[in-house]
């Protein structure tokens, strides 16, 4: 290869590392021509100073272009990019400590300044209590002395103070003529922060029989910011909130909400840093009210200091110097750390890419095996780590299906069963009287029902008919129901036996439903109760005497004539001690009864019409011609055609009775 060979790359590259520099590059390269050449031919001072001020305008751009594109090629390759990525993990890493270490010690020196105030608060609520103590265990008649003492001596350093004596008819005050009324008796040894005539108080008390001490005197603005020399300014609020109107506002109107959450004092600043930021802290504690005995409510104290202030009242000296030093090897201990940690996020960051695609190929193997339980690691927030957590979902979600899969047919299985046992709890067949038919239905709407019937035959002639409706579906509805017909056919069987002892006993539908409705309100909860339809025939004189309670009226029809029964109460088992009225009905030669639930009546087509009385009065009359079992079947095809869906809107109960 000759030169001419040799200087050709040379000479293509120096037209790309011109188009490299762009327009910025261009005129920074110009610009510092023209400013060679004014300064060799020695050109106007201005001129120099502007081509300079242009320089420097054209060199930042080319600068800041010249690194876009460093940093676009750099990290074009994996390697690059992971190095750049050390970088920042690495840098980001030494801020969030340095940024920890000062919120630590932020705090640190709020839990100090609050330990600091509650520490004295106790103190002299502990004062209190040594201070009254000995007055209830020395002879009553040297107790006046002891108050008074008591009194002199706080009088001359806490404001406000009084000491409040009683014993018996006895009752001492000091200051003497001090208006301040006893707490209620009921308070005995108490202590602490009391809320008194809108504002705070410390006070304690000792009790002893029928002898009592209390000592209490306020916390004004002023001994608050004393209660710690040299710490700062101390506020008392029952809220956290900065912003809002707090409790010591309501109950001292003398500030504003501001001044009371403003700091009224701040200790000088130790250093720059710390004139920067002072320190805000909120102690909470408990105070209790002087008219409430044994109440304790929330309070807190608002602290405003500086650190460097609390650091002064720990260590009792002037802290400049050490903390600098103290921040300067913390900050080199830091960097060791931080550059450690940097090292060891570099090497384990390859290993977590490869680790993932492992698991996630584990995973996959795990899911193909029939193992849903297995959920793999999902570390960091990157998009290999969504992924894992994408797969952990799809496991988790697929496991969920198949329990509720597994529960649903456990679920189906028990309601079948259940709905098998409510099958037998309804009357197998129909008891039979010469001059009466009667025929009844319940389809559920869901497994099983609520709706419930029955018939009983109470003696011979007499025959007990029950149709009611549970409020609501489902199992609840079913249990209920059960409830309800166990506890009917007991009383039935009560009076049976009765009516067996006694020749002239009385059967009353009023009294039967009156003693069911107390039992279901017993055995039930408070929400739940039934509608019922409570009727006893007698074959001897025709006459139906019934309990209508709560129920939709069931409807006679005779011949071209409709007649709705009455209602003789409200509904059974949500009230106690109801009572219950009856009601007679002659019944005539090819009348006929309907008693039904609003599952017959109330369903809606699409256009949200009820399929309503009238044509169920209508669709009986068209085919009284029928059997009962027939005529009912007849009905329950109306009502599904009206509803236009396969499913039952609710529980539907159907009860025909002829006179023959």
């Amino acid at each position: 290869m000759n030169h001419r060979q040799a200087l050709r790359p040379a000479a293509a590259a120096a037209p790309n590392l011109w188009a490299l520099l762009g327009w910025p590059g261009q005129s920074f390269v110009l610009i510092l021509l023209a400013l060679g050449i004014a300064k060799v031919l020695n050109g106007p001072v201005m001129l120099t100073d502007l081509l300079t001020i242009f320089a420097l305008l054209a060199g930042a751009a080319a600068a800041y272009r010249l690194l876009r594109v460093g940093l676009r090629k750099m990290i074009w390759r994996l390697r690059n990019r992971l190095a750049v990525a050390y970088l920042f993990m690495a840098f980001v890493p030494v801020v969030l400590m340095l940024l920890m270490g000062g919120a630590v010690t932020y705090i640190l020196a709020g839990k100090m300044a609050a330990y600091m105030v509650n520490r004295e608060l106790d103190r002299q609520v502990s004062q209190l209590r040594i201070s009254i103590e000995p007055v209830l265990k020395i002879p009553e008649v040297a107790r006046p002395a002891a108050v008074a003492r008591i009194g002199n001596f706080y009088a001359a350093s806490r404001e406000g103070f009084v000491v409040h004596y009683r014993a018996g008819g006895t009752e001492l005050r000091f200051p003497e003529g001090s208006k301040v009324t006893a707490p209620p008796d009921a308070w005995r040894e108490a202590s602490g922060l009391v809320a008194r005539e809108g504002g705070f108080y410390l006070w304690a008390r000792m009790a002893q029989g029928d002898a009592s001490i209390t000592a209490s005197y306020p916390l004004s603005d002023e001994s608050l910011n004393a209660l710690v020399q040299g710490l700062g300014s101390v506020a008392l609020t029952t809220s956290l909130s900065l912003e809002g109107e707090s409790s010591r506002t309501r109950l001292r109107s003398s500030r504003t909400p501001n001044e009371v959450l403003a700091p009224t004092q701040l200790p000088p600043a130790a250093n720059a840093l710390d004139q920067l930021v002072y320190l805000i802290t909120i102690a909470p504690t408990r105070y209790a009210n002087w008219e409430e005995p044994g109440s304790a409510k929330n309070v807190s104290f608002v602290i405003f200091s500086r650190v460097s202030a609390v650091l002064r009242q720990l260590y009792a000296q002037e802290v400049e110097g050490d903390l600098a030093t103290g921040i300067l090897q913390g900050i080199g201990g830091l960097f060791l750390i931080v550059e450690l940690i940097a090292l060891i996020i570099g090497i384990s960051l390859t290993r977590s890419i490869t680790t993932a695609v492992h698991d996630l190929y584990d995973g996959t193997e795990r899911v193909m095996e029939g193992d849903f339980a297995h959920r793999i690691r999902a570390v960091g927030r990157d998009q290999i780590a969504s992924l894992s957590q994408s797969f952990n979902r799809m496991t988790e979600n697929l496991e969920r299906l198949l329990k509720v899969a597994k529960e649903k047919e456990r679920m189906e299985a028990e309601l079948e069963i259940a709905s098998e046992v409510q099958q037998l709890l309804y009357p197998r067949s129909a008891p039979h009287l010469d001059s009466l038919t009667m025929r009844a239905l319940c389809h559920p709407a869901r497994t099983v029902s609520g709706d419930f019937y029955d018939y009983q035959m109470l003696a011979p002639g007499k025959l007990a008919l029950l149709l009611g409706d549970v409020a609501g579906k489902g199992i609840s509805a079913a249990l209920l129901m059960a409830t309800i017909q166990s506890s009917f056919r007991a009383l039935v069987r009560e009076g049976i036996d009765r009516s067996k002892e006694q020749a002239d006993y009385h059967w009353s539908t009023a009294r039967i439903v009156s003693r069911l409705n107390e039992q279901v309100y017993a055995m039930s909860a408070p929400a739940k109760y039934a509608t019922l339809f409570f009727a006893i025939y007698d074959e001897a004189s025709g006459e139906l005497e019934y309990t209508n309670a709560g129920h939709l009226p069931p409807i006679l029809i005779r011949g071209s004539q409709t007649e709705h029964l009455g209602v003789d109460g409200t509904v059974v088992g949500a009230f106690p001690n109801v009572p219950f009225g009856a009601s007679r009905l002659q019944l005539h030669r090819d009348d006929v009864l309907v008693a039904f639930t609003d599952g017959v009546s109330e369903p809606e087509n699409e256009y949200e019409e009820m399929f309503g009385e009238e044509r169920l009065v209508d669709l009986v009359r068209q085919q009284m011609h029928r059997g009962d079992q027939e005529m009912m079947q007849i009905v329950v095809d109306a009502v599904q055609k009206w509803t236009g869906t396969p499913e039952m809107q609710d529980d539907l109960t159907l009860l025909i009775v002829r006179k023959t």
